[in-house]
């Protein structure tokens, strides 16, 4: 039952209520009914006035009641908008609750992943210190080995470089022995000569105090040549220097000079003979050196 039916009961109650009493009054004062008229007719008045204030009172509860209605109305309205919030809100917490399920599964998973892939890790590490360990010892060993190698590599360089040494001397030897022989068929004698005698002659040999091995690099007229040795060699001015040629066959060509001595090179001039007719003429790349005039 709603509040107009609510306020109709009541007002039918009270018209009931006023109609007995009318009725206990007509019926306890029916000998002066007039007084009792009037009484009633007044009675009735406020009756109508009470009605008529019930029916103002009715109207402002009907209104109250639609304002309340439309108020009940717009709360459902916000209490269904707020349900669809909640609502929605819900569905997302469950997304979410879903999607954490689905990341905690994926974490999981990685995690197990995880694990196997350190102990994988474990054992390829145990694996390689066993490698490194074995890789060490072999290490050891070849460097002991090397070490073997070493001194057998020194042992076998210095026997090269003596049989290297023994070698050069056998091939200054031959050339010495070349030299000697050519200069021997050419007619010149071995000895020195008298001492005093080659210092009063100024076609005397003077060598260098030290064995000297050069070649004729540029030939420059009839009696100069350009050596390629000079005082880095320990050759300086007025030094002799036999001439002598090795190929086609082994020939002693005479002595030169040196009038003017450089750091890289040397210039000397021949020295003329008694047998200048048939001294060879000199060419680029015969050979020169001390060892001759010094024996």
């Amino acid at each position: 039952m709603n509040t107009i039916g609510k306020i109709l009961v009541i007002l039918n109650f009270l018209f009931a209520v006023i109609v007995g009493l009318f009725l206990v009054m007509d019926f306890s004062l029916r000998n002066n009914w007039k007084e009792a008229y009037l009484d009633l007719k007044n009675q009735e008045k406020g009756v109508v006035g009470v009605s008529k204030a019930n029916e103002t009172a009715a109207s402002k509860l009907a209104a109250d009641y639609a304002n309340a209605q439309a108020k009940i109305q717009e709360l459902n309205q916000q209490l269904k908008d707020e349900a669809d919030k909640a609502k929605a809100m819900q569905d997302g917490l469950i997304a979410e609750k879903d999607a954490a399920k689905d990341e905690a599964k994926n974490a999981g998973i990685a995690l197990l992943e995880a694990v196997k892939a350190k102990q994988r890790l474990t054992d390829e590490i145990a694996h390689l210190n066993t490698v490194i360990k074995d890789r060490e010892g072999a290490i050891v060993k070849l460097e002991a080995d090397v070490k073997l190698y070493r001194n057998n590599a020194v042992a076998h360089e210095q026997n090269f470089r003596t049989a290297k040494l023994r070698n050069e001397n056998l091939v200054e030897q031959l050339r010495e022995i070349t030299l000697k022989l050519a200069k021997l068929e050419a007619g010149i004698g071995g000895g020195g000569g008298d001492v005093a005698g080659a210092m009063r002659d100024p076609n005397s040999p003077n060598p260098p105090p030290f064995a000297v091995n050069g070649k004729i690099e540029k030939v420059d007229g009839t009696d100069l040549v350009v050596l390629t040795l000079g005082t880095d060699h320990g050759l300086k001015k007025g030094n002799t220097l036999d001439v002598y040629r090795r190929f086609p066959e082994a020939k002693y060509l005479g002595m030169v000079r040196v009038i003017d001595a450089n750091h890289h090179y040397s210039v000397a001039r021949v020295v003329p003979t008694g047998n200048a007719a048939f001294r060879p003429k000199l060419l680029e790349g015969d050979l020169v050196t001390s060892k001759l005039s010094k024996n």
